[in-house]
């Protein structure tokens, strides 16, 4: 972003009248800001990987859910990659199991470096724990660093990848769909593109469905779609992230 707004900035003083010294003043001008963005920004990231995870607890009531005190982890937007530490995955995992938790989710965002520089620091998530295992989906800026390398490696670490793909969770007369769906920026850059119906393909419509996505504008596009379903699967919760607050689930009006 950084780089791209120096170039907007840049290009725009071409047209400014010319004056030598005027011009130069500008361009001196532009570099020491874009600097300061720059330092901003790794500072911002430094100081994030210092501190200490931060867990939130949100109830939530999903109607015709098949459990009771069912817990759901979700892990979102870690960004690893030059500022977060190798320790700071570690105390995540330590206090994620600690919750003792029925379900993980990773919405996305987890990499922020091509995987061969961030293997040794996603070590740790090899030791979630839960009752029904760790799924993930696909944030934008896994994408921006070879995301099929991510989320091949990611399934080394006992990871699940829903890759536009539905799943089942539970067992005998207590299960519930769990959907996941790729980022939205997949289809701009031509890269293992979202597809909302292939998520909900062959899905059980009369089971409870929570669906991971990245972005939370990603309902508004699962909603226009679901209208030309003859019967719509009974979606009751989303966690997304992409938002860099508190990441309750987001109710789904069912009509």
């Amino acid at each position: 972003f950084t780089t791209l707004l120096y170039d907007l900035l840049h290009t725009g003083a071409k047209f400014v009248p010319f004056d030598k010294g005027r011009r130069k003043f500008i361009k001196i001008i532009f570099d020491v800001t874009m600097i300061i963005l720059a330092l901003s920004y790794l500072l911002n990231g430094l100081i994030g990987g210092l501190k200490r995870p931060v867990l939130n607890h949100k109830k939530i009531k999903i109607k015709n859910f098949p459990f009771k005190n069912f817990k759901i982890i979700q892990l979102t937007d870690l960004h690893i990659g030059l500022t977060v530490t190798e320790a700071f995955v570690k105390e995540c995992v330590e206090r994620i199991n600690a919750q003792k938790p029925d379900l993980i989710v990773i919405t996305g965002d987890l990499v922020d470096l091509k995987i061969e520089k961030v293997k040794q620091k996603l070590e740790p998530l090899r030791n979630l724990q839960s009752r029904y295992g760790t799924f993930y989906v696909l944030g934008n800026h896994e994408y921006y660093h070879g995301a099929a390398s991510i989320v091949e490696h990611l399934r080394t670490l006992g990871i699940k990848p829903m890759l536009n793909e539905n799943t089942v969770i539970g067992q005998d007369d207590r299960q519930f769909n769990l959907v996941g769906i790729n980022d939205l920026i997949s289809k701009r850059l031509n890269i293992m593109p979202y597809d909302i119906k292939q998520s909900f393909k062959e899905i059980d419509n009369d089971k409870c469905t929570i669906v991971l996505a990245h972005q939370p504008k990603t309902v508004e596009i699962t909603q226009h779609i679901q209208r030309t379903y003859t019967r719509r699967p009974d979606i009751s919760v989303w966690p997304a992230g992409n938002n860099r607050s508190a990441l309750p689930g987001r109710p789904l009006p069912n009509r």
